[in-house]
């Protein structure tokens, strides 16, 4: 799946969501979930943290977000090799902490990355 047409897919039901919302109770209208999935380890090594900050930077101090990013492996496991199957995490938090929880979740992007690497040199 294209990481851009992902991310507008994900803008946009977050947009209608928040509409939704807004005419149903005058709760918080910020973004609460943030989730990218993808089959392309570079889609991984190239993604643009400032598009959850900025995103999650419109919350309210004092609302709760959760972010999510996965990897599908696409390979076939050959006999005998060692293999990543899917890789999966979730943060949740405060808006107001969401520079920390960014920092954390590019660490643990970038140790996936780091051991993927190490299986597929």
């Amino acid at each position: 799946m294209n990481f851009k047409l992902l991310l507008f897919t994900l803008l946009l039901t977050f947009s209608l969501q928040t509409i939704a919302q807004e005419k149903v109770s005058n709760t918080s209208s910020g973004i609460t979930s943030f989730e990218v999935e993808t089959d392309n380890i570079e889609e991984l090594r190239n993604f643009k943290w400032s598009t959850v900050l900025e995103m999650i930077r419109e919350n309210p101090d004092n609302d709760t977000f959760d972010f999510s990013m996965a990897f599908i492996n696409p390979e076939n496991k050959k006999e005998g090799e060692i293999k990543y199957d899917n890789f999966k995490f979730k943060i949740s938090g405060k808006s107001s902490n969401v520079e920390e929880l960014v920092e954390r979740s590019k660490k643990i992007v970038q140790n996936f990355i780091t051991a993927y690497d190490k299986q597929h040199s």
